[in-house]
């Protein structure tokens, strides 16, 4: 809810923003997947008594793990600047995000 809820008040203060958006849909879309696998994996992991089961759901570790890391990304880039053209469209592609410096700030 509150992803949904910054993306909102993101567009209603800084419209030119969204824009750039395009760029972090990828890492986003990765980070809601990830907040759900985290969800899931806290259900399932508690329904059957088995120590395979619970190894197989050990998803929490990256659940929590890669919303970290894709938000310290995003900041990275965002520190590091974001390529943008004269009409203010992204040129960059989402493989570009993952330079050294923005992983460094990522990890």
């Amino acid at each position: 809810m509150w992803l949904l809820t910054g993306g909102g008040a993101l567009f209603a203060a800084f419209p030119s923003f969204m824009l750039l958006f395009q760029r972090f849909y990828i890492a986003l879309m990765l980070l809601l997947a990830a907040l759900i696998f985290r969800a899931v994996s806290f259900e399932f992991r508690s329904k059957v008594d088995s120590s395979v089961w619970r190894r197989v759901w050990t998803g929490i570790r990256i659940g929590s793990l890669l919303p970290a890391v894709l938000f310290g990304v995003a900041i990275g880039n965002i520190l590091h600047g974001v390529p943008i053209d004269a009409s203010g469209t992204d040129v960059g592609s989402f493989l570009e995000m993952l330079n050294p410096f923005s992983i460094g700030v990522g990890c």
